[in-house]
């Protein structure tokens, strides 16, 4: 409902205010232009969408770009010295994105000033949020064996206990292990640790 009105807005609508917000972030006088990365799976009328997303929130988009072109170009600008020169013969670099919906495997041909992608497949059946959910599974596994009672039955305290669990990933990324706490679920404080190598079996 908007001034009393109840409207319906289309998903272009919807991204075209995000990217009003995100261009609120950025010096108009320093950024004209944009360069909008997207998944190399998503259909042309996906793709439409988000230039008319793009037309609707006034800004001048150069060009799409899939994510794995985009983690590409990253990479040589990070590592050039690394790389073949220009006149040298190019080397093969695979780059692999696990992000919240599906993991996304690419191939490219690569040595400075220059990027060839070879080859780019997508599954659904590797995702962070599905290793969050197995790692939430295995943390509620051992609060039942330990304390003797299952977050999962109080949405409330699942609700904070998922948020420690996100928590927990995070900090495993980088660490060898942490401690997992959750502050009275269900009249109980849970303590305990966890280590990486919990995560990554």
């Amino acid at each position: 409902i908007y001034q009393e009105k109840e409207c319906i807005l289309r998903p272009e609508q919807c991204i075209a205010y995000l990217f009003k917000e995100l261009k609120s972030y950025v010096k108009a006088e320093e950024c004209e232009n944009f360069v909008i990365t997207i998944n190399p799976q998503w259909s042309e009328n996906q793709r439409r969408a988000i230039i008319n997303s793009c037309r609707i929130a006034n800004i001048k988009c150069s060009c799409l770009l899939n994510a794995p072109t985009a983690a590409a170009i990253t990479y040589i600008m990070q590592h050039r010295q690394r790389l073949p020169k220009p006149n040298q013969k190019s080397v093969y670099v695979a780059f692999v994105d696990i992000g919240g919906s599906g993991m996304t495997v690419s191939i490219s041909e690569v040595k400075q000033q220059s990027v060839q992608m070879k080859a780019i497949t997508f599954t659904e059946k590797v995702s962070g949020s599905l290793l969050t959910q197995l790692f939430e599974n295995y943390l509620i596994q051992k609060v039942k064996e330990k304390y003797h009672i299952n977050p999962s039955e109080n949405p409330r305290d699942m609700l904070r206990f998922k948020i420690a669990v996100e928590k927990a990933k995070k900090i495993l990324s980088v660490n060898s292990n942490c401690q997992f706490e959750v502050h009275s679920i269900m009249n109980v404080d849970i303590s305990f640790v966890v280590t990486r190598k919990e995560f990554n079996d």
